[in-house]
């Protein structure tokens, strides 16, 4: 009998503490985005610039990549600029859907992209590499760019040029670990973010680039890595 009412008692305190088990780490979820398929849910746009500003050469497309990485027909999202405002924004977004309503979720992006900008040089108003700040984030707010009075402005607060917003957080530059000007496959990675989700369980990830060289970036993303597991 005392070994039956041991057995119990023990059974009904496993039962009232959980025996005292750890709560389990939340599930990752990993998603790649590879551009050589096309923009893959993807959109692109630009801000920070005026309609009166001529000669901004504004593009995205799903283009071959350039020399030297071209063999093998792979393919990148090409988006270009001229930054003659001394600030353009450009950016690719994508929604994400299907995650639990009015959530936070931690968030870590591994980018891939290719750039022609040598680390050392010089340029107009900024270095071509370490002038030009790639950003990254998220928002519960779809990430779009208004009008007012011909001022195109970015609805999330991303900070301007080398500093960050709540919504984006600078992740490094653009330059291509070289001495000259010749396209390289780089990496940049974020960590530590955090995005919530609104009422239809939805959110937007952002990567882009503040510009403060006066010249022409053109970047060609490869791929996006997206790792994200729920905070509460």
């Amino acid at each position: 009998m005392k070994n039956m009412f041991f057995l119990f008692a023990f059974s009904l305190l496993c039962l009232t503490t959980s025996c005292e088990k750890e709560d389990p780490q939340p599930a990752i979820q990993t998603l790649t985005f590879n551009f050589d398929k096309g923009y893959q849910g993807w959109t692109a746009g630009f801000s920070d610039y005026s309609d009166d500003q001529e000669g901004l050469d504004l593009k995205h497309k799903i283009a071959p990549l350039p020399e030297p990485l071209d063999g093998g027909g792979k393919k990148g999202l090409l988006i270009s600029s001229h930054n003659r405002p001394d600030d353009i924004f450009m950016f690719i977004a994508r929604k994400l859907d299907g995650l639990k309503p009015n959530s936070t979720y931690h968030l870590s992006m591994d980018i891939q992209f290719a750039s022609d900008a040598p680390e050392s040089a010089f340029g107009i108003g900024g270095a071509p590499g370490l002038s030009v700040y790639m950003k990254a984030g998220g928002s519960h707010i779809e990430p779009k760019v208004t009008e007012t009075n011909g001022r195109h402005v970015f609805n999330l607060s991303k900070g301007d040029q080398g500093e960050g917003g709540t919504a984006l957080k600078v992740i490094g530059d653009v330059s291509n670990g070289k001495d000259e000007f010749v396209y390289n496959s780089i990496r940049r990675t974020a960590s530590d973010l955090e995005v919530k989700t609104n009422a239809q369980g939805e959110c937007w990830v952002v990567v882009g680039t503040d510009s403060g060289y006066e010249g022409i970036t053109a970047l060609y993303y490869q791929q996006v890595k997206l790792f994200i597991a729920q905070v509460d």
